[in-house]
């Protein structure tokens, strides 16, 4: 029997309904064929070499705020330069009070590769962007390589010269984040795919991620390499791998921070090389001694899927919460607090009318006189406040990419150096700007 389009048509919209219904239930109960499907997409590239930027997620709708600074206070704000990368690429920022680019460094990962990298067979340069750097008063500059257009995306870290020329590079699948000790020793984040299955820990997918600390030299040897599923296995913490979001990313690490020893004592006993690590998937904060590899200590407050955590000179501790504000709708804020026991100190905004919305990235700088350097990421920002959260000063990204110039990158974080901290001769003449908007390379 010969069907009208009208049935045709009809048919073919109930098949399409059940296949989404089917992928639904595949993906959200994770039963078959879930795990082939997801083992397939942890091998695929999500793009081809002809996608454009603008496509990621990496890069936002600008709007009609123009880039640079505005509501500048100099009576409030605390002077100095301000280092900054964003989605544009492997690029880096120093800029001014006035939002003047003073010296820029950039080096493609093409530049640095080699046949022993992790990272085996690279995406095409222009999808490869800095997402972390960190500045030496000499203009050396440590950077961490990601790709939105790989998995993992994770890509290495490179420490270049004030003119971007590369001193040494640590080619492991760097992400995230990366942070100078008090020693010179440097901690990164690395990540890969597996599929061995930690004894002990809840079930995870056939092909999961899993994260690790790096403690390197100063010259960027190795020294140590900790798995974090190993070091909660390896602790009375170990079902809480059992509250993870998915189970091929279970932990989502996304910040290191070495902390002073006699600190990490007062809240569990370690040696002498504890960092405080951030699990964006657990909304949770741990200290991890690296030399038992164990998870010594864990808090989950009101923060969730949180960025940036900090210890401040006092002991206490900062972080930018991204969806944690539920006083005033999930948005995201920036707190203070004692860690233990817990009390809640400062939040921006709070009630301050301000908002911020970062559904994630997002960072905090507390700066020596007492204000706080913040990165809006989602929201392309930069801005200072104060202890009473009046806003001193405010930096949007001004690059800007589109026909219409009407998509802006992500902002991964702001550091504010004081002028006297920075021993090098600057790249840049003053008052000359580069050119704004940016052209995509085929």
């Amino acid at each position: 029997m010969k069907l009208g389009r009208p049935y045709l048509f009809s048919l073919i919209a109930a098949i399409g309904f059940l296949c989404f219904l089917a992928g639904f239930i595949t993906t959200t109960v994770q039963v078959f064929p879930y795990q082939f499907l997801r083992n397939a997409f942890l091998g695929l590239r999500p793009v081809d070499a002809t996608a454009s930027l603008a496509d990621s997620d990496m890069y936002e709708l600008a709007g009609s705020v123009k880039g640079g600074v505005s509501d500048s206070d100099p009576r409030h704000t605390y002077g100095g330069y301000t280092l900054f990368a964003s989605a544009d690429g492997p690029h880096a920022y120093l800029i001014d009070m006035s939002g003047r680019i003073v010296h820029e460094w950039s080096l493609p990962y093409s530049k640095i590769w080699n046949p022993t990298a992790a990272v085996k067979d690279p995406v095409a340069d222009k999808f490869i962007f800095w997402r972390r750097v960190t500045l030496f008063p000499n203009g050396d500059l440590l950077a961490v390589y990601e790709s939105w257009a790989d998995h993992p995306y994770g890509y290495g870290l490179v420490k270049i010269d004030r003119d971007s020329r590369p001193i040494w590079s640590f080619l492991e699948r760097v992400h995230h984040d990366v942070e100078v000790g008090t020693d010179g020793r440097i901690y990164a984040l690395s990540h890969r795919n597996t599929d061995q299955v930690e004894p002990g820990l809840p079930v995870l997918a056939t092909t999961h991620y899993e994260d690790f600390v790096n403690m390197l030299s100063p010259d960027g040897v190795l020294l140590r390499q900790v798995s974090m599923l190993k070091a909660f296995a390896n602790s009375p913490f170990k079902r809480m791998i059992g509250l993870q979001r998915n189970s091929f990313d279970p932990l989502h690490t996304n910040d290191v921070t070495p902390v002073p020893a006699d600190w990490a004592r007062r809240l569990a006993p370690g040696g002498p090389n504890v960092v405080l690590v951030s699990f964006r998937n657990l909304d949770a904060l741990a200290l991890v001694d690296l030399d038992s590899s164990k998870v010594t200590w864990v808090m989950r407050g009101p923060f969730a899927r949180q960025h940036c955590s900090d210890v401040l000179p006092d002991g206490n501790i900062t972080v930018f919460d991204n969806l944690g504000d539920m006083a005033h709708g999930a948005g995201s804020r920036v707190i203070e607090f004692q860690p233990s026991p817990f009390r809640l100190l400062w939040e921006f905004p709070g009630n301050s009318g301000a908002s911020l919305n970062s559904l994630v990235l997002g960072c905090a700088q507390r700066l020596p006189n007492g204000n706080t350097l913040i990165t809006e990421g989602e929201g392309a920002r930069l801005l200072e406040v104060t202890p009473t959260n009046q806003i001193v000063w405010q930096y949007r990204n001004p690059f800007r990419l589109g026909d219409k110039h009407q998509f802006v990158p992500v902002l991964f974080s702001g550091f504010r150096y004081p002028p006297e901290q920075l021993h090098f001769a600057f790249n840049r003449a003053p008052g000359v700007d580069r050119q704004m908007a940016l052209k995509e390379k085929p």
